[in-house]
């Protein structure tokens, strides 16, 4: 499904969604978040886990600056070599077993943006990161806040008929105590969590009618 015509989707869905404020507001909660935890430790390693070819994470990195060590996984190869290819001073590297083995504890900080709702099994992309993260286990996901699971997918899934794949790219809808129970059942508690919506105001702590993103920082419970 994640070929060349799902990318020219992907790509321009994105390019839509970066000229709205709400996806201003959750790019700056990130870049923020980045910003102050590197202004605590100069030394901290951070990993972006399914990056893809995103523009997002040249915004990203513009906005937390050059200094910062932040490194970009994706599975799909094709993606990380147009990265690659678009921003030769980014560190893009392919998520399979070699980049795994190779970083065991190696990792302050793990950030995804919306890749919860494509995975599979929720549960091994946690244990994944958990694997990839030094003891002190920090994690920043954003989801997604749909009301029908489509309906932020609608540019890909149109092109997908044409193609005879019927297939929606979003497995799962996922809801603020959805992520709360399983990211505790991980040994994991929430800090920090900001909605992003379409209207003005643009953030929110309650989940509204038009909320489209959820912005949560976890941190490793300690016992």
């Amino acid at each position: 499904m994640y070929d060349k015509i799902y990318h020219k989707a992907h790509k321009l869905t994105q390019f839509i969604s970066l000229k709205t404020n709400q996806k201003k507001e959750e790019n700056s909660y990130l870049s923020n978040f980045l910003r102050k935890e590197y202004n605590k430790n100069n030394n901290i390693s951070v990993l972006d886990i399914g990056c893809d070819e995103w523009r997002i994470t040249n915004i990203i990195k513009n906005k937390v600056g050059t200094n910062i060590n932040i490194t970009w996984i994706d599975i799909n190869s094709d993606a990380i070599t147009i990265a690659q290819n678009k921003y030769n001073w980014i560190n893009f590297q392919v998520l399979n077993n070699r980049f795994i083995q190779d970083n065991l504890n190696n990792f302050d900080i793990i950030f995804s943006t919306h890749v919860m709702e494509h995975v599979p099994n929720m549960e091994e992309f946690i244990d994944l990161q958990i694997k990839l993260l030094k003891p002190n286990w920090k994690i920043v996901t954003i989801i997604p806040q749909e009301r029908i699971r489509w309906e932020l997918q609608l540019i890909p899934m149109f092109l997908n008929v044409f193609r005879w794949v019927f297939k929606n790219p979003h497995v799962r809808k996922i809801s603020k105590q959805q992520i709360e129970n399983i990211m505790q059942s991980k040994g994991f508690k929430l800090i920090d969590h900001i909605y992003t919506n379409l209207f003005s105001p643009h953030t929110s702590k309650e989940r509204r009618i038009d909320s489209i993103g959820l912005w949560c920082y976890f941190e490793k419970i300690n016992k």
